[in-house]
């Protein structure tokens, strides 16, 4: 995944993609360790500061599909730790993003706090004060790893504490 974002565009412009997981019923999800190698594709002369790809988490209790990457734009936390920069500049010209001069290997471990039923979403947001050419960002060999935990459904929580009692009743002379 990845964007090339056009001259003239004007600062405080940006796009964003991203995935979105569902956490399955009967789970919940407390890290996600985040890999993937940022890479750039197009290098331009007026990355001040840098451009890059800003990377935000978001825990959701219901998604909408349409409109949000676009239109949703609270409550993102931010893990600069995952954020990347572009890391050539110069004349405006194509990169092979494949090359290890154009490209950087990133990894963090999120701690969350999302049940089933919830959504869990990351997102890159390209990121440039620049009206000029900007850099083509890209993400890829994008790995995600969830711990989760099993959450008792809240009848099988009280049928256990229910039967508890009732060996304890008995177990009494």
């Amino acid at each position: 995944l990845g964007v090339l974002m056009q001259g003239d565009v004007g600062v405080g412009n940006s796009a964003s993609f991203g995935v979105v997981f569902e956490v399955g019923a009967g789970l919940g999800v407390t890290t996600a360790t985040v890999g993937y190698n940022g890479e750039q594709w197009f290098r331009a002369p007026d990355q001040t500061p840098n451009d890059r790809l800003d990377f935000q988490y978001k825990i959701l209790s219901s998604y909408n599909s349409a409109t949000f990457l676009i239109n949703d734009e609270t409550g993102w936390t931010n893990v600069n730790t995952l954020d990347f920069e572009a890391l050539q500049e110069g004349n405006n010209s194509k990169l092979n993003g494949n090359v290890g001069a154009n490209r950087s290997a990133l990894s963090d471990t999120i701690s969350l706090s999302a049940t089933g039923g919830d959504f869990i979403a990351f997102r890159w947001n390209y990121d440039s004060d620049s009206t000029a050419a900007q850099s083509g960002l890209a993400v890829d060999d994008l790995n995600i790893n969830f711990t989760t935990v099993v959450v008792p459904e809240p009848s099988s929580a009280l049928l256990a504490l229910l039967g508890a009692t009732f060996l304890l009743r008995r177990s009494r002379p």
